[in-house]
This record gives structure tokens, C-alpha cells and sequence, in this order.
């Protein structure tokens, strides 16, 4: 069975660079995935395929694994030298810097790091001499766990010291497997102390059985053509790019041509009104000379030569003005001089550039048939693999006798048992005769995610235990408005409650006088099969609030739930409930994430949620099924509100938010929303969107907050509206000339906002050289930095020198064709429990670069919906919805000016450039106050076009420590995002 074997069909490397590991690399991912080493240590690290399959693995089968790289002495002269382990390395710590430890240390030293019977599984890799391999073999043995594992790379090698002869010789008083291909994979228990008569048939057997080595081959053939396919996919993306930078650039040379001809032009008309001034002047300078001379010989009165004096003195004022004028035009002339120079370059390159378009071209389409011919190839490998698949079978169960070809292929899909070291074997009795393998159908990812994650059957009779002793045993109220519901609907919603594995419940049924007469009947048949059920069945239908409230006048629990009359609750829905009531006392409000049931009964689409996010419910009914309220809190705020009928759970949501004393999700899926014509789930009622924007538009009005409410296809929103514009102060930290200009001429003009400043932080003479432009539309501060490079220290010196009430941190590679994008971004500053704004950035390619911060991803911090489209609704629309996040990019980021100055600003010591943000949105959250992503603001951002190289590496060497400092200074924070919980984020 391939489920069994995940890497025959499923595994991808993200990491491929096409050599010997190939082969085997499907191997090894089914070998971690089902051993789950705690301690993986490669000695060698080679091309890095198997190092990084090792903590690819681990990632994704959230294994609590550590992995150690140990670089090879005679890998390269020193650690500087030797480029591929530079360059892994650099990958590594840059994807996988959690699971990682690069040594350049010798192999004794490192060992001499382990202690005993630490290691789970030990690669021996670089290894192409038998005394080398048996060196490290009797150096390690003891750092081998009791299911330690050993794999050499190279027992094919041909060598006079053949590394196979150590290998052979170790591994011949034990467990032992060889695969041939490539250059040969050996893999041993080192310690095998628990062999079984299985593996001695195996070693008797002599080989891998070829059903299995076939499987793999084809396994490494789909892996390799679609790591072929993947390249010329990106290489044909980027020939493509490049392509449309030529067009761009060829554009760009007619405007600039077009320009310089304008300019020959002008200078033209100026050489003839500067021969005119040249001929003026000579006259003048004529005249001048023969007055001096009258003025020497003159004998007339004093008032005549004063006046001779003062006309002399005119003249000479405009013989000056007129030199300074030729040397601004002997200026121009040089400026123009050096402007065809660089076009004449441009029309060099243009000229090759033309020549490259036609390559490009060429290239492309080469690259398009040879995408055709990889995808051609994987589907035949894809077909290849399941059909090999069908071709052999891994039964599990009881030691039964059976023929050795069929007890090898019944351990393979565990090779680790079969080397004598399983941990957890899992026996279950098979049929007495294994049925044909059914057709391999594609995985399905949440069917998998709900084997793993939800209690099987043992463990929901362990809770039905449970339930009894836990305190307190909170009674739990279900209200069910029922009007002509299905049958068939209405009996399996009964029964999900029924078969709740917690008993302190009640369900309170309220019939809005329904004429079918099959609801009726099943009404009857469960109202007298349950007596837990409450049933009071109504004349006239009064709409669901009020039927709701019927059925509230029935509750006597401590907590109120509302279940839709067609819908279902997980077996173990209340009893998480129940637990998450006793564990948070002080909590008044309890949410449960939820998934969808098909009208063909499959659960999908699963809505894993954040913790309480009072934005995101502004934006939708988030918090949804299956959702709690402390009876308390019920009576304080009364009951549902027929003005919002089909909206009036998010009415009464709103409302009770605001009085709750705390809010809590519950991290498991309790809730199953059905799908069917009539279900809100498939859009079946219209009119909830209207009473859902009026129980919003309530909302704000009870929050003293004024806002204007827009119906988004994705979103509610609540635009709040302001009094009066404030003035706001962009701070843009450069260095960059043309940064600064481009920041400077297009900012102001691509920005409609009525109170703009613009705060250059930078250096000295280049602030000088940045007076004479001339800006539009907004008021332009210069703020000196001549210090070494520290973002933090620049934008708190830019801070200092606004006079903005609203600051705006923007990175001068931002760049916005939204004319009101300022407006939209500082908007939610207008609620006071909100610190700081982020908008949606951009890449180039128009792909997400931003939509928030999230903690606990690449090391400390990622991106969400990083990479994916400009408009994506995945996962719920959260890209496209007003919500608070546990941090966000100071690439663009709004905050009050006095929150900024109280909080003390940016930290110009612990983080002077990586994580300043992180740091900043922290001390927010600390002081109360909440940090949100606003999608209604989008801008683009090339990243770090001002940096220079130099500055980059100082930037990556100081990430670490900023990362030490976070994790020291916010501990809770670092460590949990409330806004990307587990289930949700590794979703």
C-alpha cells in the first residue's frame, strides 16, 4: 500500500541538485518520517541533498528532530574555501535555522559534543576510503542510540581501499540492507539488539527485494522530472522578465532620446542668445574702457563724474551678471557633453540588448517545448509509480508463517523495524487473504489532518469517562430554532448531539410552527427518545431571532451555544468546551474552529482560526459555530435582536465582545457547517449580508466610533470616519541618491493627501543636494545622519524632526500608484486601542510580499500569504480583511506620534536593524494597544534596493543577535502568535 510508503508518490525535495542522492531520497524521507529521530548528524555534508531531505521531513511531519551538519576535513582547504558547504550552509540557516547546526569542527571534536547514546540516526557521507569510514564508525558507535541508525553513501564505490569492505565488515554480525543505485546506500543498525528472525531471512535474502527497488527508481525518476520541470518553469519566468525589462529599457531609451533632443534644442536657441550677450559685452566692456579713460583726464565738476562713476558701476554689474551666465551655459554644455556619453553607452548596450531580445526569444520557446517534454515525463513517472504501486502489498499484522518474499515486502514500508529497532510498532490483524490494491487516488490532506489530530474511538470513551470527574461540570444550553427542516438533516443533527462524550448538556428546540409533516415526526420520535431535549413548538413562525429567544427562555445551563437546526457537532465538541470552561474560569466567551460537511457527508475546507481578534469580527462573522456565552453575560446584554434577523448571531456577537471580560478559541474542530442549496454556507440567504452590514453599522454607533460601512466581496468594512485630516509625517530612512530623488517627485504626486510631510533622514551632502528639488503637494524636512548605518537610530532621529501627529516609517523602495493610500492606512488609528497600521506590500511580480507578520516561522518571523496572489481569498479571505496580527513590517508602518514617543521609539541598541518592528509592534501590544494589517491600503516594495552589500552582511550578522534579544526580552511573544495558532499556521 503506497500510503504507507508517502515518499513513492508524495515526496518532493525542495532542495535538488540532481547527483547521486537522488536516488534514494524518497529513502530517506520514508525512513525519518517512520523512525522520527529525535538527533539526526550527517558526517559530510556533499551536496546537501540529504541533509536538507532530513529537516525537510522533520518540518513537515512537525517531528521534534535536531539535525547537525559535520563539513569534512578534506572537503575543501578551510571552511572560507569550500564553496558548497558555504552555500548549503548559507540555505540552511536561511530555511531551516531552527532544525540546523552547521560544525567545521572535526569529526572527533563534534563527537566528543554528543553524549552517549544521544544520536538516532548517523549519515556517514564524503566518504570514499574504508579506513576513513571505519574510523568514524568506531568514533560514533557509542554516540548511537538503542534505535540508532547508520546509512554510508558510496558502497558502490570502486576504490583500492574500498569503502564497501568497512562497511561489509561492520554490518555482518548485523541487521543490514544495501540499495545499489547510484553510488550505493548502506544502511545498518549499529546496535541490534533486537533482531528478529525476519531480519536474519533478510540478510539471508541478499538484497532489497526488486519490487521495492523498482518502486524507488521510478520514485527518483518523478522526483528529478519535476525538479526539471520546476527549473525551466522559473528559468523560462526569468528569460521572460528579462524580457520585458529589455522592452522596458528599450522605452525608457526613446523617452530619454526623446528628452535630449528637447535639450539640443534649447541649447541651440541659447548659443544664439549668448553670441548676442558676447557681442553686448564686448560693446559694453568698449564703453567702459573709454569712460575710464575720459574719468583720468576729465577736469569737469564733481557732479559730472559721479554720475560718469555710477554708469560705469551699472556696467559692470551687468557685464558680471552676463559671465555668470556664460559659465551656467559652458555648465549645461559640459552636462549635455556627459548626457551623450551615457546614451551613446545606452545605444551600445541597446544594440546588444536587441541582439539578447531575439536570443530571449528563442531561448523561451526552447524552453516552453522542453516544459511540454518534463511534463510529459512526470505524468509517465507519476503513472509508472502507482502502477508499480498495485504490484506489491504491505500487509501488517501478527507474526503468522508466511514465504520470505512476502514477509520482506510486508516490513518495507518500516525499515527501521526491520533493522530490529522500531519504537512503536502498531500490530493490526489483517484479512486472511490481502484484497487487490485499489487504484492509488490522490491524498486528501484534511482527511489525513483528522486522523492525526482528532481522538479516535479509545480515546472518545476515554473522555466519556472523564466527563464524570471533571470540576466544574458547567451545564451546557444548546438553542435550536427549528422551522421545516429535512429529516434527514434534523435526525443526524440530533444524533451528533446525542453522542457527545460530555452528558451535563441540554438542548433547547423551539419549531417555529413548521408544516412538514416528516420534520414533525422526527421532532416527536427524538423529544421522546431524549430527555434531555426541551421542546416548545410555536402557532406562527416569529423569524429566528425570536425563536431563538424562545428557546433561550428555555435554557437553565451556565453556558448558552447556538446550533443551526441542519448542522453537527463533533463527538467531542462539548466536552472540549466543558475542559476549556474549567481551565479559564475568568473567561465569559468560548470559540471552536469548525470545517464544512458536504452534501456528499465529507468534511473539508477547515477553518482553523485566530484568538480573539476584534478586527477580523468587524470584518465577518469569524468567531461563528461553535461559539459560547457565559449565562451571565446572556442575561447582562438580553437576547437576540429581530431587527438583524439572519444576522442576528453576529449582532449578538458584537455586542457581547464588548462587555466580555475575556474571550477564548478553542483550538480544535467542534463544529460541522453543512452544505446543502438553502445553507448560508452556499450563499442561500442573500438578505443576511444586509442586516450583517446594519449589525456592524450598530456596532460602531454604540463604539462612539463614526465609520462609514462598505459591503467588500470579501469583507465587511467599517471606514471610520474622520473629523479632519491631521497632518501626517512620512519618515523615509536612505542613503540612496536616487531613491531619495524618486521618493521626493513621485511620493508627492502619486499621494492626494492635504497634510503631507515628507522627513529625509540621510546623509549630510546628500540632504545639500536634495534642497533644489522641488516638491508639490507636500512640505519637504531634512533630517542630517552622518553615523554609521542603524535603521532604528534613523528613524527615531526622522520622528524627532516631524511635526506630524500621525508618523508613517516608510522604506524609500516603496513605492504606491493608490492616491489615497495615506488616508487608508492611518484610518484605523482613529480607534484608540489601535497602536500601530501595515498595508498590504506588494512584490514587483504583483505577488503578497506582506499581509502581516507571523511568529515561529523561518526561525522568528514570516510573512502571511507570503507569495501568494494580490488577491487571494485563501484560507477565508484573511488577505483581504482589516485584522489584527502579532507584528508588522516597518517597510511602511503607521503610528500615533505621542504612542511612538511614550513607547520610546524604535531600539537603536538591541535592534538597530533586524527586528525593529517586531520589537516596536511588541512594546504596542504590551501597552494594550493592538497592531493591524489593513488590506484597503496596497503599495509595492522592490526590498532593499537602498542597502549595499557591505551593509547586508553587517545585517545578517546582527539578525542574530536582535533574534537573541527578542527571545529574551518577549518570550510570550516570540514563542506564540495568538493571530496564526498552530493548527492554523501549519495549515
Amino acid at each position: 500500500m503506497l500510503e504507507k510508503l508517502p515518499g513513492l508518490l508524495s515526496f518532493q525535495p525542495r532542495f535538488y541538485s540532481g547527483g547521486p542522492w537522488r536516488f534514494h531520497l524518497a529513502l530517506l524521507h520514508d525512513l525519518v518520517a517512520s523512525q522520527k529521530p529525535k538527533s539526526i548528524v550527517t558526517l559530510g555534508l556533499g551536496d546537501g541533498d540529504a541533509c536538507f531531505t532530513f529537516c525537510q521531513t522533520a518540518r513537515d511531519e512537525n517531528l521534534d528532530c535536531r539535525c547537525t551538519a559535520v563539513r569534512r576535513e578534506h572537503a575543501g582547504a578551510n571552511e572560507t574555501g569550500d564553496l558548497a558547504w558555504l552555500k548549503a550552509r548559507d540555505y540552511g540557516e536561511e530555511f531551516y535555522g531552527d532544525l540546523i547546526r552547521f560544525s567545521d569542527h572535526s569529526s572527533t571534536e563534534k563527537a566528543n559534543e554528543f553524549s552517549e547514546g544521544s544520536v538516532d540516526l548517523l549519515l556517514l557521507d564524503d566518504c570514499d576510503a574504508g579506513a576513513t569510514l571505519r574510523s568514524d564508525l568506531a568514533l560514533w558507535e557509542s554516540k548511537l542510540s538503542s534505535n540508532g541508525l547508520v546509512l554510508v553513501h558510496g558502497t558502490a564505490l570502486e576504490r583500492t581501499d574500498n569503502p564497501k569492505t568497512a562497511w561489509l565488515e561492520w554490518s555482518a554480525a548485523r541487521p543490514a540492507v544495501e540499495f545499489p543505485d547510484g553510488i550505493g546506500l548502506g544502511i545498518t543498525s549499529l546496535v541490534g539488539k533486537r533482531t528478529s528472525e525476519l531480519l536474519k531471512e533478510l540478510a539471508e535474502a541478499k538484497g532489497v527485494p526488486e519490487d521495492l527497488l523498482t518502486a524507488y527508481r521510478l520514485a527518483a525518476n518523478r522526483i528529478d522530472a519535476q525538479a526539471r520541470l520546476d527549473e525551466a518553469l522559473r528559468r523560462c519566468a526569468a528569460l521572460e522578465t528579462r524580457q520585458v525589462w529589455l522592452d522596458s529599457l528599450l522605452a525608457d531609451r526613446w523617452k530619454v532620446q526623446e528628452i535630449m533632443d528637447h535639450q539640443a534644442r534649447v541649447i541651440a536657441d541659447l548659443e544664439q542668445k549668448f553670441e548676442t550677450i558676447l557681442t553686448d559685452r564686448r560693446r559694453a566692456q568698449e564703453i567702459m574702457d573709454s569712460q575710464a579713460e575720459e574719468l583720468r583726464n576729465l577736469r569737469t565738476p564733481g557732479a559730472d563724474v559721479e554720475a560718469l562713476r555710477r554708469d560705469q558701476s551699472e556696467a559692470q554689474l551687468t557685464i558680471e551678471a552676463q559671465a555668470e551666465q556664460l559659465q551656467n551655459f559652458e555648465a549645461l554644455r559640459r552636462d549635455r557633453a556627459k548626457a551623450q556619453l551615457v546614451m551613446d553607452s545606452q545605444h551600445e548596450q541597446l544594440s546588444q540588448a536587441a541582439a539578447e531580445t531575439e536570443n530571449l526569444k528563442t531561448d523561451i520557446e526552447k524552453l516552453k517545448a522542453q516544459i511540454k517534454d518534463h511534463k510529459r515525463t512526470l505524468s509517465a513517472a507519476k503513472k509508472a509509480c502507482r502502477k508499480n504501486g498495485r504490484c506489491f502489498h504491505v500487509p501488517i499484522g501478527p507474526k503468522i508463517r508466511r514465504p520470505l518474499r512476502e514477509k520482506i515486502l510486508r516490513e518495507i514500508q518500516r525499515l527501521p523495524r526491520n533493522l530490529g529497532i522500531s519504537r512503536a510498532p502498531k500490530p493490526a490483524a489483517p484479512p486472511e487473504q490481502p484484497p487487490a490494491a485499489p487504484a492509488i487516488e490522490p491524498p486528501n490532506r484534511y482527511a489525513a489532518w483528522i486522523s492525526e489530530h482528532e481522538p479516535s474511538a479509545a480515546a472518545l470513551e476515554a473522555q466519556r469517562r472523564l466527563s464524570a470527574q471533571l470540576q466544574p461540570r458547567p451545564k451546557i444550553s444548546l438553542l435550536v430554532p427549528v422551522y421545516n427542516t429535512a429529516a434527514l438533516f434534523l435526525d443526524e443533527m440530533f444524533a451528533s448531539v446525542s453522542a457527545q462524550t460530555y452528558d451535563n448538556w441540554e438542548l433547547c428546540l423551539v419549531d417555529g410552527g413548521s408544516g412538514e409533516s416528516s420534520t414533525l415526526a422526527m421532532l416527536e420520535e427524538w423529544v421522546l427518545r431524549e430527555p434531555r431535549i426541551k421542546f416548545e413548538r410555536l402557532e406562527t413562525n416569529l423569524g429566528i431571532a425570536e425563536n431563538t429567544n424562545r428557546a433561550l427562555n428555555l435554557a437553565t445551563g451556565d453556558f448558552i451555544a447556538c446550533l443551526d437546526h441542519d448542522d453537527l457537532l463533533a463527538p467531542f465538541a462539548l466536552f472540549e468546551l466543558a475542559s476549556a470552561i474549567g481551565d479559564f474560569p475568568e473567561a465569559e466567551i468560548f470559540y471552536s474552529d469548525e470545517d464544512r460537511w458536504s452534501e456528499g457527508a465529507e468534511r473539508h475546507s477547515p477553518f482553523f482560526k485566530p484568538e480573539w481578534s476584534p478586527e477580523l469580527l468587524c470584518s465577518f462573522m469569524y468567531i461563528g459555530h461553535l461559539t459560547a456565552y457565559r449565562r451571565s453575560l446572556v442575561d447582562e446584554i438580553g437576547g437576540f435582536r429581530k431587527e438583524f434577523d439572519l444576522s442576528q448571531d453576529y449582532d449578538f456577537a458584537l455586542r457581547a465582545t464588548e462587555r466580555a471580560r475575556a474571550i477564548r478559541h478553542i483550538p480544535h474542530v467542534l463544529y460541522h457547517w453543512r452544505e446543502h442549496p438553502a445553507s448560508g454556507s452556499l450563499g442561500g440567504k442573500p438578505d443576511a449580508r444586509k442586516s450583517n452590514l446594519a449589525a456592524l453599522g450598530d456596532a460602531m454607533r454604540r463604539r462612539n466610533l463614526p465609520a462609514e460601512i462598505i459591503e467588500y466581496p470579501t469583507a465587511n468594512r467599517a471606514r471610520l470616519k474622520m473629523p479632519a485630516w491631521p497632518r501626517v509625517s512620512v519618515i523615509v530612512p536612505t542613503d540612496s541618491p536616487t531613491r531619495a530623488q524618486i521618493c521626493l517627485r513621485e511620493l508627492p504626486r502619486h499621494t492626494k493627501y492635504p497634510e503631507l510631510e515628507i522627513v529625509i533622514v540621510t546623509k549630510s551632502k546628500l540632504a545639500e543636494s536634495l534642497q533644489s528639488i522641488k516638491v508639490e503637494n507636500a512640505t519637504v524636512r531634512f533630517a542630517p545622519y552622518d553615523k554609521p548605518f542603524n535603521f532604528s537610530d534613523k528613524c527615531n532621529l526622522g520622528a524627532e524632526a516631524a511635526t506630524g501627529s500621525r508618523l508613517i516609517f516608510f522604506n524609500d523602495d516603496v513605492e504606491s500608484a493608490q492616491p489615497d493610500w495615506i488616508q487608508n492606512l492611518i484610518e484605523p488609528l482613529e480607534n484608540p486601542e489601535v497602536g500601530a497600521v501595515s498595508p498590504k506590500l506588494l512584490y514587483e511580480s504583483g505577488k503578497i510580499q506582506h499581509a502581516g507578520l507571523v511568529m515561529g516561522v523561518r526561525g522568528l518571523a514570516g510573512t502571511a500569504f507570503h507569495q501568494r496572489a494580490a488577491d487571494s481569498s485563501e484560507h477565508f479571505n484573511l488577505a483581504q480583511s482589516l485584522r489584527d496580527v502579532a507584528a508588522l513590517s516597518a517597510a511602511c508602518l503607521a503610528v500615533r506620534r505621542d504612542d511612538f514617543i511614550r513607547l520610546g521609539g524604535f531600539d537603536a541598541v538591541n535592534t538597530p536593524i533586524a527586528h525593529s518592528d517586531i520589537d516596536l509592534c511588541f512594546k504596542i501590544r504590551e501597552s494594550g494597544m493592538r497592531c493591524v494589517y489593513t488590506p484597503y491600503a496596497t503599495l509595492s516594495h522592490a526590498g532593499h534596493l537602498s542597502i549595499s552589500v557591505e551593509e547586508k552582511k553587517k545585517i545578517a550578522r546582527r539578525r542574530d543577535k536582535a533574534s537573541i534579544y527578542l527571545l529574551k526580552r518577549w518570550p510570550r511573544y516570540t514563542t506564540h502568535d495568538p493571530y496564526f495558532p498552530d493548527n492554523m499556521r501549519d495549515w
